[in-house]
Parts: structure tokens; sequence; C-alpha cells
């Protein structure tokens, strides 16, 4: 399968961001090999959407928290391919703040941290973009009360 990264190339200090400063990169990813491998607690997600808030244009400057020549970490929204946590299921959809890599590992140690949540029961495939908007807040909101 085909798996594409948002890249940070180079880093903006001043002015607004475009492409220039990006770089997709596209490879070769074992479905497969990546189930295979999963360790206990571990999930593997594809990603269906993420966000392009205004904040990010922050994380590029070379003081921001993005490094060059690494995936850019944004809120996104996806399913999960496959799993061994007690926490998602096959199917499940979630939201997180990940690296913008279409298909990846989730660790049983990010999932630990907290940067995630479970949208399965809240919304289907078809308006998972709401998980990186408006509901998103709300679930985080909920979730810390």
């Amino acid at each position: 399968m085909k798996c594409q990264s948002l890249l940070l190339k180079s880093f903006l200090d001043n002015g607004v961001p475009d492409a220039s400063i990006f770089e997709v990169e596209e490879h070769d990813v074992d479905i497969q090999a990546l189930q295979d491998g999963l360790a206990e607690g571990d999930i593997l997600v594809q990603l269906l959407v993420a966000s392009a808030d205004p904040y990010l244009r922050f994380h590029v400057k070379s003081t921001g928290r993005f490094k060059l020549n690494e995936p850019i970490r944004v809120y996104v929204a996806g399913k999960v391919l496959a799993s061994k946590s007690n926490l998602y299921a096959v199917g499940d959809l979630f939201g997180a703040n990940l690296p913008l890599t279409k298909v990846q590992v989730v660790s049983k140690e990010v999932l630990q941290s907290g940067s995630h949540w479970k949208l399965t029961d809240y919304l289907d495939e078809a308006h998972i973009s709401l998980g990186v908007g408006k509901l998103k807040i709300r679930l985080t909101s909920a979730a810390r009360h």
C-alpha cells in the first residue's frame, strides 16, 4: 500500500506558510507486516482527515515544535486497522494528535498519554472530519471533568 507523510522541509520565521516549505513523502508500507509486528497495547491506524488549524503557523518557525524532515504533528481522525489494545477494536474511529502519516502504528505509550479520543460512539466515517473540530473539543473537555 502507498503511504504518504507530510514533512517540514524548511522553517518559515516570517510570512505565511505555503506548500513550498512542505514535502509529501510517499513510501510503500506492508500492512500485514505492520499488523504482525504490533506489540501488546499497540494499534495500527489509517488517517482519514487532518486539521489545518491556523495555530500550526507558529510551529513551522525555527523556534517551533516541528522538526525538519520529519512528519508534522497535527490533530487527525481515522480508523483502526488492527489492534492489540483493549482501548480500540478493529474498525473503531478515533481522533488524536499524531504525526501526519497516512498509516502508522500508535504505541501503547502514546495511547497511555491520553492524546487520543474514541469517536466510534459519536460519528460515522462520513462525518469523521468532526473528530478534529468542535466534537474533539467537547470530547477532550468532557474527559478532563
